[in-house]
């Protein structure tokens, strides 16, 4: 697995903590990278380790899209993993 990461000064870092997005090579799970959530003018880098820091909570999450795929993939009504 991979993560994003922003580099961050260590005076911003005290205020908020940065979170680590999970990177598929061309966006991040909670898609921020492609629709411009994620500014790409900022520094980040790509690593095999979060360094500690917390996953974001929208990347953590299995999503609704995602589910529905894997549901229709295995032939089954999508609406049931919803309920």
């Amino acid at each position: 697995m991979q993560y994003l990461l922003r580099e961050v000064s260590k005076k911003k870092r005290k205020r908020r903590p940065a979170v680590a997005h999970l990177w598929d090579g061309t966006d991040t799970a909670c898609r921020m990278w492609s629709t411009g959530g994620i500014r790409a003018k900022k520094r980040y880098r790509v690593s095999g380790d979060p360094e500690g820091r917390p996953i974001c909570t929208m990347c953590a999450a299995p999503s609704l899209d995602t589910q529905m795929h894997d549901a229709m993939a295995r032939d089954e009504d999508p609406r049931k993993e919803c309920e």
